[in-house]
């Protein structure tokens, strides 16, 4: 029996954004050859005992050569299996699908290519940006910046396309871009609107506005990293219109922490300010800790992603991070939430227990359901939380002990946070923790104002029963709590309130 590769597109980032007619050849594969820029949940898509194949090219690092993967589909193909080379974007875009079916040709092998979304075109759309636009924009490019660098010359010549084409696409250019600038400056002025979209579609996307004089400059300063699309022209102009038209949403959480309801709210068609006013500040002691784990627990509770990460990084520099983990193996592990169960499963940490909704309250309903009458549970939390969680475990007999993490101070942009709703242009202002609450409150306060007085112009929404708790205790009047205390919670609650655009 012959066998036969299917190129396929994974689109430009976002899993839902692979074909109908892709994802269906994944799912019937036998054999998944895929590229490092592919979401890990199309991959779970695949059929019980597929085998997956990790043949990315990491940037920087020594690369997987074009010619071990050509081997390896002609390999399995000759074993009589259905392969599914998986590309980010689309395959024949810049991605090397080319010189991959011509391979498959020469070599007598079937194949079939699956087109897919390709981040030229999906990265700006994601930025609200169009490549082409009546009477400012009716051609655009899209171009390399990495090129095989045994190349005689490069085939991009980049001062010429400046004055061909009204919007420049440039993929792969990170590394380069400030020659692919330099070269656009000598055709166009030096104002000429540019932009960095990096990560498109996901919820990691990060936009970087400047022009073509700028951009490079503001890429090292925000360290920019590959993926990364750059987009040039007078198009560009337009992102701040279209942003405008929309809802504005302020969010205030540490940045890493809001970045899938960054996502969300965007791709719901809201425009999302992140003004972080709050930092983390590790207050994890690896020594102290080695003398509590030192004793046996029924029940290790975590109630923080940010506590696994600092746990993981103080631990790993002491090498004890083995002997954690091999603590954590004994007890009945519980985790607040998806995300805090999904950041230690990925650390190999396996967890037994998510309440049904994802807070503290629900989180000690869940526990004392277990039965803890004289068992020992240690929890992993932040110095800021308040002590109701461990009250609600002590009542019905458990032993507790506390390790604090870090805790949460105040950063230098409660101020900025403060004026934007003050001036009255933001519709939203969503509320996380009760320590944020707080702290906003305490920068209204400064001024003369509270969240109160805020709620009566902007709609305030809180994550869940803690926080709403705290703004109870404030005294404000108006706001919406999220009936799921997540991210998508969220957005669906603000979705539901200010409406889809």
């Amino acid at each position: 029996m012959k066998g036969k590769v299917v190129l396929v597109g994974a689109g430009p980032g976002d899993p839902e954004l692979i074909t109908v007619k892709g994802l269906k050849a994944l799912k019937e594969s036998d054999v998944i050859i895929y590229d490092r820029l592919v979401s890990e949940k199309l991959l779970k898509e695949a059929k019980p005992g597929a085998e997956l194949i990790f043949a990315g090219k990491e940037p920087y690092r020594e690369k997987t050569s074009q010619k071990k993967i050509i081997n390896l589909m002609l390999k399995k193909t000759g074993e009589g299996k259905l392969v599914v080379r998986l590309k980010g974007g689309d395959p024949m875009v810049l991605g090397r699908g080319g010189e991959e079916i011509v391979a498959l040709a020469e070599a007598g092998v079937n194949f079939e290519v699956i087109p897919g979304v390709t981040s030229a075109t999906a990265a700006p759309t994601a930025a609200n940006i169009p490549v082409t636009f009546r009477g400012l924009a009716s051609s655009f490019a899209v171009v390399t910046g990495r090129e095989d660098p045994k190349k005689p010359r490069s085939q991009v010549d980049f001062k010429k396309l400046a004055c061909a084409v009204d919007t420049i696409v440039v993929l792969m250019g990170v590394s380069r871009l400030k020659e692919i600038t330099n070269e656009l400056m000598k055709n166009l002025p030096i104002n000429t609107p540019a932009v960095l979209i990096e990560n498109a579609t996901t919820p990691s996307q990060r936009i970087i506005e400047g022009n073509i004089y700028n951009i490079s400059n503001k890429a090292e300063k925000f360290s920019v990293k590959p993926p990364a699309v750059l987009v040039v022209g007078d198009v560009v102009k337009l992102r701040k219109k279209i942003s405008a038209s929309k809802n504005k949403v302020l969010l205030l959480r540490p940045m890493e922490s809001s970045k899938e309801l960054t996502w969300l709210l965007s791709s719901a068609g809201f425009n999302c300010i992140n003004v972080s006013i709050a930092e983390v500040v590790p207050v994890f002691n690896p020594k102290e800790t080695v003398a509590v784990l030192s004793n046996p627990y029924d029940f290790i509770v975590f109630t923080s992603q940010i506590s696994i990460k600092i746990i993981e990084e103080e631990l790993k520099n002491t090498g004890l991070w083995r002997t954690f983990k091999s603590i954590c193996k004994k007890g009945i592990v519980a985790a607040i939430g998806p995300k805090t169960r999904g950041a230690l499963e990925e650390k190999g940490i396996k967890v037994h227990i998510v309440p049904e909704k994802f807070n503290s309250y629900e989180l000690g309903k869940t526990l004392i359901s277990q039965g803890l009458n004289n068992c020992n549970v240690l929890l992993f939390r932040s110095a800021n939380s308040n002590r109701d969680l461990e009250k609600k475990l002590i009542e019905v007999g458990a032993k507790t002990n506390t390790v604090y993490t870090h805790t949460l101070k105040p950063s230098g942009k409660v101020d900025e946070a403060v004026e934007m709703l003050l001036e009255g242009k933001i519709n939203a202002v969503v509320l996380t923790s009760p320590v944020i609450t707080r702290f906003l409150e305490e920068g209204l306060n400064n001024i003369g104002s509270s969240l109160n007085e805020v709620s009566r112009k902007t709609t305030v929404f809180s994550i869940g029963p803690a926080t709403s708790k705290t703004l109870k205790e404030l005294n404000v009047e108006k706001f919406i709590e999220a009936e799921e205390s997540s991210s998508l919670g969220l957005c669906r609650a603000i979705s539901k309130v200010l409406g889809r655009r």
